[in-house]
């Protein structure tokens, strides 16, 4: 179980890459794009232009974002079609800043050979859905907390 796999067992190799240099609405399209094939790939790994690794942007942090950015009181205030407009509007404007100003920057970060149990303990203490799996400076894949939740065994029978 989470002792005896590995993170490289459980990574998706298949990892949404971004350059930091894209905007957020750039970023949000490609999530989209990969989600609605392969719903579990909602994590984004940006990367500088030589492929360094900068943090990721998930489903869940775009929506927090869009929540702080777009949808401040005035905007909530709104009604009928001016609401629209107006945030139509400045979802336009948060969704132009590059993916480089408001990554995540606090993912856990595990090894390939790292057992199951640590990257589940590097997901709790960072209170993060997803790690990153790094080895020599580059992104292997990305593990899920359900890719970790599927490998747990309950019964015999199951």
């Amino acid at each position: 179980m989470l002792l005896r796999e590995r993170a490289w067992d459980v990574m998706h190799t298949d990892v949404v890459t971004v350059l930091e240099t894209e905007s957020l609405r750039d970023v949000a399209v490609k999530l989209r794009k990969a989600m609605k094939t392969n719903p579990e790939k909602a994590c984004a790994v940006v990367l500088s232009a030589n492929g360094e690794f900068k943090g990721a942007v998930t489903a869940w942090w775009l929506l927090l974002y869009t929540e702080q950015c777009a949808l401040e009181d005035s905007v909530k205030l709104g009604s009928g079609s001016d609401f629209e407009t107006s945030f139509r509007t400045v979802c336009r404007k948060c969704f132009s800043r590059r993916a480089g100003e408001v990554v995540e920057l606090d993912v856990p970060l595990v090894k390939p050979q790292d057992p199951l149990a640590a990257v589940l303990e590097a997901m709790l203490s960072s209170r993060r859905r997803w790690a990153v799996v790094m080895e020599g400076g580059r992104v292997l894949g990305v593990i899920a907390a359900e890719d970790v939740f599927m490998q747990l065994e309950w019964s015999a029978d199951e």
